[in-house]
This record gives C-alpha cells, structure tokens and sequence, in this order.
C-alpha cells in the first residue's frame, strides 16, 4: 500500500434511482431486465420500500437459462419449442 492509495478518493457507493418512486437508493434491488431492440437491454432497480409492490420480472440469467425466445415483435414472451416437437400443419 502507498501513500496515494491511502489518500484516494473513496469509490462511490453502487445505488439507483427506483422504477416506481423514483427515490435514489443505495440498497437498490434489481427487478426486471427490458430487452430493447435498438442497442443493450436495461435492468430496472426498486427501492427497499417498492420492492414488493414492483414485484420480480425475468433477469437476463433466467431467460437464457430457461430457453425463452421472442415469438414475433410486440409478442410476449414464451418458452421454446424443443426442437422434437411436432407442428400441426
């Protein structure tokens, strides 16, 4: 350890503004992941106090874990056809 380590300025503390009160929050909990067609997806952050009221959506892990795919644009989300499944036609 140096001298100029010991007198930096202290990293600043991970936080975010909630998705439903709009509060900063430095306990900021992630609560749902939008996927955006144009550029990186976003995660939504919920205060302490909104956590519950804003409830749990899909996080980017879930998704790619659980094989969910877009059906078409503007189509919620749904599981993946394994791929032995049979197509009426």
């Amino acid at each position: 350890m140096n001298r100029e380590a010991l007198l930096a300025e202290p990293p600043v503390p991970f936080g975010a503004d909630c998705c439903r009160c709009g509060r900063w929050s430095g306990a900021a909990v992630a609560c749902r992941r939008v996927e955006r067609a144009g550029g990186p997806g976003v995660t939504l952050y919920a205060c302490p106090r909104c956590v519950f009221l804003v409830g749990a959506g899909p996080m980017a892990d879930e998704v790619i874990r659980a094989g969910v795919t877009r059906a078409g644009r503007g189509a919620p989300l749904r599981p993946a056809a394994p791929s032995n499944a049979r197509h009426p036609g």
